[in-house]
């Protein structure tokens, strides 16, 4: 069941994480799902996001361990789950390797910070020892791959003093062969990250994403958003298999008594359409992707839900989409 609700949304997690390596150029926006009021609305998505995501997908149909944060690293699949995120953070990093980790105030508490303490590139990463005297590794110890001699296929060893220049056109190259345009579109030559398909003669390219911003603790665990495109099966049961979902987001929470009327407790997530909408210009249901045909199809079209991890009744949610 999972892997057939995996499936569905194969296509939908290669376009977030192509639109993370090719768009998303600055580590604050990519690297967490912390929504700030200024925050554009073109960086709702995240590395964390599409993490937290997977985990719902995995624990959250089942009620499965990978659905709730507190014992989700019991399953094994966490360590396989967490490894691909790394690899997405170093293809990352050698794609944009002037941008890292900038001071932040710490909103939560843990067992070693306190609210309003900065964290910057040198906070220790309790409880992780560099040595037995007590000394800690930071985000600019641990930065590279190559400083615990281990890489990844699409990349050499490298380090953050490295020239990426002689690497980074086979890399891009690699990342349009695996989350790039499928072979039915027509890419966009001559740029850096091959785009999907034009619909004009011009050399723009526009981009449709069902941007999702809610409280993380919203509800008493992990909840789901589902996207669809079209009419879909009534039955709850079936949402994770419906052949008319787009995608889906996983908000990856839990009980939170202290934090969950805070407004830092808010996130986002993103589901692209673009890909779907291809599809039913393809199929002549849609003449183009400009916003004149667009928001009044989506209109029409697009539904979302929303249903608690491991709750059979679903809470449900619709309304007329906002375009920004």
């Amino acid at each position: 069941m999972v892997a057939n609700g995996l499936d569905q949304v194969r296509g939908n997690l290669q376009d977030r994480l192509y639109n993370l390596f090719t768009l998303y150029s600055n580590y604050t926006t990519f690297s967490n799902t912390a929504f700030k009021p200024a925050t554009p609305s073109s960086d709702s998505d995240s590395l964390e996001a599409i993490h937290d995501d997977i985990h719902v997908a995995i624990g959250g149909d089942t009620g499965g361990h990978m659905g709730v944060i507190n014992v989700a690293a019991f399953d094994p699949i966490f360590y396989l789950h967490h490894t691909a995120v790394d690899r997405a953070f170093a293809i990352w990093q050698a794609l944009y390797p002037e941008s890292y980790v900038e001071p932040e105030t710490s909103d939560f508490e843990t067992f070693t910070i306190s609210p309003g303490d900065i964290e910057d590139v040198n906070s220790g990463l309790t409880p992780f020892h560099t040595d037995t005297t007590g000394d800690l590794w930071t985000s600019v110890s641990a930065r590279s791959t190559g400083t615990f001699g281990y890489s990844y296929p699409e990349l050499p060893f490298w380090t953050e003093d490295s020239d990426p220049s002689a690497y980074q056109a086979s890399l891009r190259s690699k990342i349009n062969e695996l989350y790039g345009p499928p072979a039915n579109t027509t890419p966009l030559a001559n740029t850096p990250h091959t785009k999907r398909a034009l619909t004009t003669n011009s050399n723009q390219y526009r981009e449709w994403i069902a941007n999702i911003r809610a409280q993380r603790f919203a509800m008493t665990g992990s909840f789901f958003v589902r996207v669809f495109l079209g009419d879909f099966n009534p039955d709850p049961a079936q949402w994770s298999f419906d052949p008319n979902l787009v995608g889906t987001h996983g908000f990856f929470g839990g009980i939170c008594k202290d934090c969950q009327n805070q407004d830092s407790a808010l996130v986002s997530g993103a589901v692209p359409l673009t890909t779907a909408l291809l599809a039913s210009i393809r199929s002549g249901y849609l003449a183009s992707l400009e916003p004149d045909d667009v928001e009044p199809y989506l209109r029409t079209n697009m539904h979302w839900r929303v249903s608690v991890v491991s709750d059979p009744v679903p809470i449900t949610i619709w309304g007329a989409p906002d375009f920004v």
